[in-house]
């Protein structure tokens, strides 16, 4: 079944109106964004962050008491994982 000249014409139309839709679409877009500035990026160690005030809840726990210092020493001992252990024989575990 051969389509006719004018099927094809109509076809064709259809496409070249597609194309000019999208090409204006793209322009007005463009131009819309080349009047906008590029945000400078900031790096994390220059970021500032607000201080938040403190809530009623950290007020009423923390309310008369100083920080305590640290002294380096952990609260509870670390658990060490370990899989060898000193044996003196196969059944005796020390």
């Amino acid at each position: 079944m051969k389509k006719s000249r004018d099927a094809y014409k109509g076809q064709l139309t259809t496409v070249k109106n597609t194309i000019e839709k999208y090409e204006n679409d793209t322009l007005l877009l463009t131009n819309k964004t080349q009047g906008l500035k590029k945000k400078k990026r900031e790096k994390m160690s220059e970021v500032q962050f607000k201080k938040q005030p403190k809530g009623f809840a950290t007020k009423a726990i923390h309310a008369g008491q100083e920080p305590e210092q640290w002294s380096g020493n952990p609260v509870i001992p670390p658990i060490t994982m370990s899989t060898t252990f000193k044996q003196y024989d196969l059944d005796n575990h020390k």
